[in-house]
């Protein structure tokens, strides 16, 4: 029965779809471009999820996305090759999606890969599940651009995976529901789907991340939530200003929340 839920969708849609590019109306850096297979559900929630995305950072930070955005979601792989430029294209398989902007620069592509696993695993809970997940991926990839954005559009350097992960994790779990969660229902829910015995310094590389999920993904929204509890968006957002000013992991977070990383470690392996 895998996928079969996102097969039919297909099916159904297939009739009336066709591709599209246009721009976004509340954001001109923002162009959609979804290929023929995508249907009309899955577009109306991949654009819900970036409107609460966008809403949510001007309301926490004050900023708002600039550059030039293209968010591109397919089925097919020639709509793919055909919309996103080499260099904005990774070797390996898709896992959901990605945001790159090149060696550097503020044009982004934001791809979300509509058959890959974690939209056929949601497709089978339902219609509901995969308009959480369609909404999860644009809100987590349009949150590395803000992360980009703040950093003055470099690439992310060899900091912790956690950090960067972290907090996409933490805002897509968030903002995905039909109903916008609290913190702390966001903390409940990633409380019940931790395991404190795989600790942060174990979730250092992709690979890392990889390996402990899905415990990896619950375990880094709450250390974004325990540092959003006692600093706030501000101090997030001068870690990544600092880390743009290429400081050291380390001396970027010192800066910005007064305490290195080993000392964060052991305050929140306490508090956990």
């Amino acid at each position: 029965m895998r996928s079969l839920f996102l097969a039919l969708t297909l099916i159904l849609s297939a009739a009336t779809a066709t591709a599209e590019s246009f721009t976004y109306a509340n954001n001109p850096a923002i162009t959609f471009h979804f290929g023929e297979k995508v249907s009309q559900s899955s577009r109306e929630n991949i654009i819900e999820g970036v409107r609460r995305v966008e809403t949510y950072f001007r309301e926490q930070t004050g900023d708002r996305y600039e550059g030039n955005i293209n968010i591109v979601a397919y089925h097919d792989e020639k709509f793919f090759r055909k919309t996103v430029p080499s260099r904005y294209r990774y070797s390996t398989p898709c896992g959901g999606g990605y945001s790159h902007n090149g060696k550097r620069g503020d044009t982004y592509y934001v791809v979300i890969c509509l058959s890959s696993w974690p939209f056929e695993s949601a497709a089978e809970g339902g219609a509901a599940s995969l308009a959480r997940q369609e909404r999860n991926l644009a809100i987590h990839e349009m949150t590395h651009v803000m992360q980009k954005h703040w950093m003055g559009h470099i690439s992310f350097s060899k900091n912790p995976h956690w950090l960067r992960e972290s907090e996409a994790n933490y805002v897509g779990q968030m903002l995905k529901s039909s109903e916008s969660q609290t913190h702390g229902q966001t903390l409940a829910n990633m409380a019940r789907q931790s395991n404190p015995d795989i600790s942060l310094k174990r979730i250092h590389t992709m690979e890392d991340f990889a390996k402990y999920r899905p415990y990896s993904y619950a375990n880094t929204a709450q250390a974004t939530h325990w540092r959003l509890e006692h600093f706030g968006w501000d101090a997030i957002k001068a870690y990544w200003q600092a880390e743009g000013q290429r400081k050291s992991p380390n001396a970027a977070f010192k800066a910005a929340f007064g305490m290195s990383l080993n000392e964060f470690y052991k305050q929140f392996e306490y508090m956990q």
